[in-house]
């Protein structure tokens, strides 16, 4: 996307935030360029955008600002003890004339400044923020698809939900919007009362409380604190969504300063059932509709209903309420259906106990045909690691699978299990995504359905080409060897 499509920012904007919030600064040229749009990594720099250099876990931004600014980046935001040598990498190929420096202790903290104070230019806007332990980034795409029927609709788009990608995401939306939908994500404790204080929404949703996280927080109730944040801002005017469904809905409620709406299959009257249609997806009734779901999963059906019910609120019509969710199709590693000579359930774009086990539960929809787990480590749960992937392997011995690989360290405690529980299919494990690439040619046949279902980290991803590799080389659906 180019950066000219995203609005201006001005000198005199962004200099008069620094001004306002009292933040130390030097502008260390003459220039004082305006902006479009916000980069932290300089291979996706676009002309005439602000470029913030950030140190993260393998790389330092100051290292490549050079390379940012002769992409075009026309700000560069940096710290206070690295612009000496900034300057002088710039000054050396005359990049320095083109280009606006800025200098300051903390350029994170600067940029979530700037996205804050440019969401406040339009007091019109309404906001509605998501955040939960499964299933925010469908929920968010679904109220998103819903609002856009009735007015332009921005949303946080792909994984721009944290401390960083949330304000650069913030400082895409101009005058014309009238609704925006945030995806608030949660990387520690504090974040989400963070980003909740860059927002301020005025329509707020926990999809849910699970285990994720649990590596920060320890139990599922600190988990349920912590995401009751996303209400922290709300002055008695707001409206809270909390799944009454969930074992801590009262602790989600606790405190809440405004009006709260409880959604879940008793708690909300327009609701008339969910029903699956195996991998095809399922059908909401809602409001006395038969709505289509293009999304594979009774948790697909709960995430709808959420949507439904925070449009509704919102006074959206039954038809823009159906013609939003109908239009939702699946993400990328989001429960994604591939066809071919086998089935693949892609569902690698992150992975917690509950959402591993609703995974498993896809099995089942694709009965009658032969089927393999491939399943990646369950990451950030902390010291309940080892009992929920012990967990993992024993519900997978229950399940008429044929073969499973088990991908990654922590998912060698799920191996074992399965193994004791008695499991009599193939049972492999492999420390990585390489050493599982053998494992996954030797059990994946023609006709098969195939779960890839893991944390992002790990990569399952990496494993389709194999996959496609094994099937065109395999006989016809039916005349297969048993492996």
């Amino acid at each position: 996307m180019s950066a000219k499509a995203f609005p201006r920012i001005t000198s005199e904007f962004y200099l008069q935030v620094l001004s306002n919030e009292a933040i130390p600064h030097t502008v260390h040229s003459r220039m004082r360029n305006d902006f479009f749009g916000v980069v932290v990594d300089s291979r996706i720099t676009t002309e005439g955008c602000a470029f913030v250099a950030l140190p993260g876990r393998f790389a330092d931004g100051h290292t490549y600002v050079r390379d940012a600014v002769s992409k075009g980046a026309r700000l560069v935001i940096v710290r206070d003890d690295r612009v000496d040598e900034v300057l002088q990498d710039l000054q050396e190929d005359a990049l320095y004339q083109n280009v606006t420096v800025l200098s300051c202790d903390d350029p994170l903290y600067v940029l979530q400044r700037l996205a804050r104070a440019h969401l406040a230019r339009f007091p019109g806007l309404v906001k509605v923020g998501v955040t939960g332990s499964n299933g925010k980034t469908t929920t968010k795409e679904l109220i998103a698809s819903i609002l856009s029927t009735a007015g332009a609709t921005w949303r946080s788009r792909g994984n721009l939900n944290s401390e960083i990608g949330l304000p650069m995401a913030m400082l895409e939306i101009g005058s014309d919007h009238r609704f925006a939908v945030f995806e608030i994500a949660m990387d520690g404790i504090g974040q989400i009362a963070l980003l909740t204080e860059l927002v301020r929404p005025d329509y707020a949703i926990v999809t849910n409380t699970g285990l994720a996280h649990t590596e920060f927080v320890h139990t599922r109730e600190g988990v349920a604190r912590e995401k009751r944040m996303i209400f922290s801002q709300f002055t008695g005017k707001q409206t809270a969504f909390i799944p009454d469904d969930d074992e801590y809905a009262s602790v989600l409620a606790a405190g809440v300063r405004g009006r709260i709406v409880r959604f879940g299959s008793r708690a909300t009257p327009e609701f008339g059932g969910y029903r699956t249609r195996g991998l095809a997806g399922g059908v909401l009734s809602f409001g006395g509709r038969k709505i289509a779901v293009n999304l594979v999963g009774q948790a697909m059906g709960m995430n709808a209903l959420a949507a439904a019910v925070v449009a509704r609120t919102m006074g959206i019509s039954l038809d823009s309420i159906q013609a939003g969710i109908e239009a939702v199709l699946p993400m990328f590693g989001r429960a994604q259906i591939l066809r071919g000579v086998c089935t693949v359930i892609l569902d690698c774009y992150n992975a917690n106990p509950q959402s591993m086990h609703a995974s498993l539960d896809l099995l089942s929809v694709g009965a009658g045909s032969r089927q393999v787990c491939v399943l990646g480590s369950m990451l950030e749960i902390g010291e309940l690691s080892r009992v929920e992937h012990e967990r993992v392997g024993g519900r997978v011995a229950m399940l008429p699978v044929q073969a499973v690989v088990f991908v990654g360290s922590h998912m060698r405690d799920a191996h074992r299990a399965c193994e004791h529980a008695g499991f009599s299919g193939q049972n492999f494990w492999a420390d990585d995504v390489e050493a599982a690439e053998p494992l996954v040619r030797k059990v994946v046949r023609s006709g098969d359905v195939v779960l890839l279902k893991g944390s992002r980290a790990v990569g399952l991803e990496k494993l389709l080409p194999v996959v496609d590799a094994t099937l065109s080389a395999t006989t016809p659906v039916g005349q297969g060897e048993a492996v």
